[in-house]
């Protein structure tokens, strides 16, 4: 209808606090992220007894690791060898459970297109103005 859906927005800083305050009910809704989520519920079950998930977005690629723009190219090759060879050990098998990593792939920038398009519909939705 034109109108804010929320009274106001309110920035906790961080996906815990954003779990604790809808659930003692300082707010409605958070945007919290599948994989955060995830670890919290494993990890601190009591910290979500009272929240519940009412949807998700589109899935996307996982959150990038990021160096500098002046690591040389072997350098990041070498990186690059290196993540593949720790989400592959065996030995790790565990660990990567208990994190819920299932492996690494080296993705070009574009993959993450789907981000801007869902920022795009957001913005063409009013998200922004919310509140």
């Amino acid at each position: 209808g034109g109108k804010p859906f929320f009274a106001e927005v309110r920035r906790t800083g961080r996906h815990e606090a954003s779990i604790d305050a809808v659930a003692a009910g300082a707010i409605d809704v958070a945007a919290i992220d599948a994989v955060t989520f995830a670890l919290i519920s494993r990890y601190q079950p009591a910290r979500v007894v009272n929240v519940r998930v009412l949807g998700f977005t589109a899935p996307v690629p996982g959150l990038p690791l990021i160096t500098s723009i002046h690591t040389p190219a072997r350098e990041l090759q070498r990186l690059r060898h290196a993540l593949e060879r720790l989400t592959g050990d065996p030995r790790l098998d565990d660990l990567r459970r208990r994190l819920l990593i299932k492996g690494y792939s080296s993705l070009e920038l574009s993959a993450y297109a789907a981000l801007a398009e869902q920022e795009a519909s957001a913005a063409a939705a009013g998200y922004g103005l919310l509140a």
